[in-house]
């Protein structure tokens, strides 16, 4: 035998009884969000409060009319359909709207119910970002513009406060492609357009979010993007944030345009199955239930026009 054998013997000797070190945290398998009936369940324990929030981007159309107020109103009235009842007038600063001034209950609509579970309430938030119904109001009234100008700053306030605070964030508007979220007018073109290279470039709404998520430190337990192809455009996002935090969650998107005449069924319908605490493929089927019919062909969409799904942590 080698002289210098017995030695390596020695040295290997203490470690034949050690047990083998877990994986390292990027070698784990993916993990999965909570199921829907336990993750709401979770919320509401925690202080009572299933807090969800809404967000009616700049709903502006090609004939200058702006639908953002409109629905704001249908979400508030279909909810008070189900049995929500207005909540008090909330402060504007409990929702990071930098405002000493009780906003109007059209712009800042807050309503709750009881929980279907039977402990606690759920609580949504509904800020609309427009004071007006059509553009050509906002152009040639200086005091006008400058009045939806602070309504528009303080529906992105609002949005990334509810980001970092929410448990539930529902944004319903524009998806300016890949621009993301948008509470402002429209930028426009030389000849009139919506100015889609601006919003690809500068992804002001993505980021937004981006920055939110990291002063959180975290996600909300559902973000639902009712807005145009809204899965193609901000899916892979919501894996990015997820892997940087490594928290999952439940991310809602649609597959191809969305109108504004459904966005407040579809919305609802979100609230409701999350209320009922119903598993995600459910969730997912009313989603698709409130959106079957294409407002522009008549015709059943086919399924799946919204996605619900899982996004894992790792």
């Amino acid at each position: 035998m080698p002289k210098f054998l017995p030695l390596i013997l020695a040295a290997l000797a203490p470690l034949s009884g050690l047990k083998a070190n877990p994986p390292a945290a990027h070698q784990l398998p993916p993990s999965a969000p909570a199921p829907i009936p336990q993750l709401m369940l979770e919320k509401l324990q925690d202080d009572g409060i299933l807090d969800v929030r809404i967000v009616v981007g700049f709903l502006d159309a090609s004939d200058r009319s702006i639908s953002s107020r409109s629905v704001s109103w249908d979400i508030w009235k279909k909810l008070q359909d189900l049995g929500f009842e207005n909540a008090p007038v909330p402060n504007p600063r409990d929702y990071g709207i930098e405002s000493d001034q009780k906003l109007p209950v059209e712009e800042l609509i807050v309503v709750q119910a009881p929980a279907w579970s039977g402990e606690g309430i759920i609580r949504v938030a509904i800020m609309t970002s427009s004071k007006f119904q059509t553009l050509d109001e906002i152009d040639q009234d200086p005091a006008k513009a400058e009045a939806q100008l602070m309504q528009s700053i303080h529906a992105r306030q609002f949005l990334k406060a509810a980001i970092k605070e929410a448990d539930v964030w529902n944004y319903t508007g524009h998806s300016r492609e890949e621009g993301g979220p948008n509470t402002f007018k429209p930028v426009l073109t030389p000849d009139g357009r919506v100015d889609f290279k601006y919003y690809n470039e500068a992804k002001q709404g993505v980021a937004d979010i981006d920055e939110s998520i990291r002063e959180r430190g975290g996600i909300p337990s559902v973000m639902s993007f009712v807005s145009c192809l809204s899965g193609p455009h901000f899916e892979k996002y919501m894996y990015k944030w997820a892997r940087k935090f490594g928290q999952p969650f439940y991310f809602a998107g649609t597959q191809e345009l969305i109108y504004f005449s459904e966005n407040p069924a579809a919305t609802v319908a979100l609230i409701s199955s999350l209320r009922a605490t119903q598993p995600a493929k459910v969730v997912e089927s009313s989603l698709n239930d409130a959106t079957r019919i294409n407002p522009a062909t008549k015709k059943p969409r086919e399924d799946p026009f919204f996605r619900f799904k899982p996004i894992p942590g790792r």
